[in-house]
This record gives structure tokens, sequence and C-alpha cells, in this order.
């Protein structure tokens, strides 16, 4: 599962997707409203997926929460590793084990702030990223 900011960009991850000599099922699922995060009731598809790839730019540093120095795509990025920690321990892991089952289905892209999905693929880049965070599922 590939998330991104929105349509112009989950738009891009299929077209790039569909490309792709896999053999792998790639879902991308875009984020509206990015600094809000990743929306809750989405857990389920990305507790099911076998990689989930947060790819989208930094964000807008002028938007940051007082105190927190992480950008945008930071705090989305974080929401989803939270989410799949949290439901890897659900299952009964203990924490060292839900941390690494985490850390291994996960994979961060972030670009340069301004510089999105879609930006990617319209230079042509976007499918050597999504196969570099795909390396070891292909």
């Amino acid at each position: 599962m590939v998330v991104c900011e929105g349509e112009p960009d989950w738009l891009s991850v299929a077209d790039c997707a569909a490309k792709m000599e896999t053999g792998l099922y790639v879902v991308p699922v875009g984020l509206v409203a990015m600094s809000q995060g990743y929306p809750q009731e989405y857990a389920g598809l990305l507790e099911g997926a076998q990689r989930v790839v947060c790819v989208m730019d930094e964000g807008n540093t002028s938007k940051k929460n007082e105190g927190d120095a992480r950008t945008g795509g930071q705090i989305v990025a974080d929401d989803i590793f939270g989410l799949l920690l949290y439901a890897a321990q659900r299952e009964g892991l203990g924490f060292d084990a839900a941390f690494e089952r985490t850390k291994s289905k996960v994979r961060v892209r972030l670009q340069a702030d301004d510089h999105d999905v879609n930006d990617l693929h319209m230079r042509g880049s976007l499918s050597d990223l999504v196969r570099d965070a795909l390396e070891d599922a292909l």
C-alpha cells in the first residue's frame, strides 16, 4: 500500500504501479489533508498490507505545531507507524517484536517540500522510488 497526499498523487502511483511488472498488487491511498494525519478509520487497510510505503513531501514547515519539530509528512508517517505498532501489540506481540515487525513493514520516503509524488511521476522518477521501497518484497 502506498500512502500519498491527494488525488493527483495517488493517481500517479496508480499509473506507475500499473506499468511495473512486479507481480504485486500495489494499492495507492491518497490523503487529501495530509497535515491532519492518517484517518483512523483506514487502520484495517494498513494492517492488512504486506508493506506500507509513505511517499509524500515533507510538508509545509510553517504549519508545524508549536513545540513539535516534525514536518507534516513526518507526522503522518509517525501516525501510521504508531497505528501499526499498536495493532501488532493488540495481537499479543511484545513491544520489541511488534516494533521490529512494524519497522520491517513501513517504508518512509519523504521528498523535499513541494516535490510531491505527482512531481516525481512527471519527472519519471516515481517508479524508481516505489521499487526501492518495495525492493525486498519484489
